[in-house]
């Protein structure tokens, strides 16, 4: 699971773990409390994502979350893995301006990798 955030303070990520763990699957988190602020930020949070996905070599990854995205397709892509996409809001709603046109566009274009896609309510899936 690749996380922005610290795992024990987001419930739904907790139950997702405790509910995998039970069924016998073994999970990781790969979390990082700081939010990346410009793209050189951005690109630096996600370089770490995918240095320490690799090092899982995990056959599913999960990305719980818009920032991960990236590093989650990159990790699909390099390790023939199943992409899980958790979008637990609509991020681009949070944010103004151009940002807001990036981070939509962001998602639009990468969201099309994933193999499955969760997402706050059904109305808020693009439809691809």
């Amino acid at each position: 699971m690749l996380l922005l955030g610290v795992v024990k303070y987001d419930p739904r990520v907790l139950r997702e773990v405790h509910a995998l763990r039970k069924a016998g699957y073994r999970v990781d988190i790969i979390s990082s409390e700081y939010f990346p602020r410009n793209p050189i930020d951005f690109l630096i949070f996600n370089l770490k994502f995918i240095k320490e996905g690799f090092k899982k070599r995990a056959s599913v990854y999960h990305a719980h979350d818009l920032c991960t995205l990236f590093a989650g397709v990159f990790l699909k892509k390099l390790l023939s893995a199943t992409l899980i996409y958790d979008a637990h809001e609509i991020f681009p709603e949070l944010t103004k301006g151009f940002k807001k046109l990036f981070w939509y566009m962001f998602e639009r274009i990468l969201i099309k990798y994933s193999d499955k896609v969760i997402t706050v309510n059904k109305l808020s899936l693009i439809h691809i």
